[in-house]
């Protein structure tokens, strides 16, 4: 008997793939980053129709989509120590330039590439993006994606309310930051070895952190920011407070 046990990567070989994803002509990759009607790792759910209102208004995300300022992060922000809880909040609402690993170029809402993968809704709608790596961790993220063997994952980071529904948590997306590259992702489809442009199954999944806060947190944070000049954070936390302002629900920050 061997004294060896071996654990390899066997999922590429069962879907008959070579995880190979190619680039168009302007150097974006076609990858699955997110994903909607569906459970995160931790169990919450997240309809797609508060989503919806995002693309169809004037939202942050349009704007940065139109005018071409979306990136994403190489991670999510991290806490450091000694941060309150305002400075924490406004580096979730930030990007930070030093951190940066992609442009995001497009965006869309697909409601057809959940019927083609197993163990997923057919109502699941998945969030398609267009990623070119670029910025401070433009090479270490293009190494990942030109790999045929390591799989590619990106994790939404949003402001959103909560509700509970005969004890299903239901979080209800009112801002949407960006989609940062993280090691594994928070929605098991928001990965590369799932996206339609590459030669489609699940991946593995991670538990995400999040951070409670309140609209009167976020109304003292929009002040700080307001005050030292980070205006994109401003105009993050002052769309999102807006969307809220009618709710009396708790609101949490999700990366």
């Amino acid at each position: 008997m061997s004294n060896i046990v071996h654990v390899t990567n066997t999922k590429l070989e069962l879907m008959g793939k070579k995880g190979i994803l190619r680039p168009d002509e302007n150097g974006y990759y076609e990858i699955i980053i997110g994903g909607f009607n569906m459970v995160n790792s931790s169990g919450h759910y997240y309809p797609v129709e508060p989503v919806l209102a995002l693309f169809d208004r004037n939202s942050i995300l349009k704007r940065r989509l139109y005018e071409g300022y979306l990136k994403a992060e190489m991670g999510h922000p991290k806490r450091e120590p000694g941060m309150t809880d305002t400075q924490w909040l406004q580096r979730v609402a930030h990007i930070e330039e030093t951190m940066v690993c992609a442009h995001i170029g497009d965006i869309w809402l697909d409601f057809d590439i959940a019927k083609t993968i197993p163990d997923v809704p057919n109502n699941a709608v998945m969030c398609v993006g267009k990623v070119k790596p670029m910025g401070p961790y433009k090479q270490a993220l293009q190494e990942y994606l030109d790999d045929n063997v390591s799989n590619t994952a990106f994790s939404l980071r949003s402001l959103a309310s909560v509700k509970v529904v005969n004890g299903i948590v239901y979080k209800y997306v009112k801002e949407i930051i960006t989609w940062d590259y993280v090691t594994a992702p928070g929605i098991k489809t928001a990965n590369k070895w799932d996206s339609p442009s590459m030669e489609q199954e699940k991946a593995v999944i991670y538990d995400l952190s999040e951070y409670r806060t309140t609209k009167q947190a976020i109304r003292k944070a929009l002040k700080d920011t307001s005050e030292s000049g980070m205006e994109d954070c401003s105009m993050i936390l002052k769309d999102a407070l807006a969307n809220m302002e009618s709710e009396d629900k708790p609101i949490y920050a999700k990366w």
